[in-house]
């Protein structure tokens, strides 16, 4: 993918996540907390946002293939 192409796909994807996904993703990647401050912020612990993420980040891989080039 070009970089703009990139962009808009991970925008796009972040953008038809579940609000509480949404929320961890930029929490965790565009402020820049750790797990443990965000299970902490929201109540839970560093297991469960880490499988959260796993889960997440799973399903952006998959959606991102979609739109990359056959190699």
């Amino acid at each position: 993918l070009e970089r703009d192409e990139a962009n808009e796909a991970t925008s796009a994807f972040i953008d038809g996540l579940d609000p509480a996904d949404q929320y961890l993703v930029r929490r965790l990647y565009r402020d820049g907390l750790t797990q443990t401050a965000l299970a902490q912020e929201l109540g839970t612990n560093k297991m469960a946002i880490s499988r959260r993420l796993a889960k997440v980040l799973a399903m952006g891989r998959d959606a991102l293939a979609v739109h990359a080039p056959a190699a």
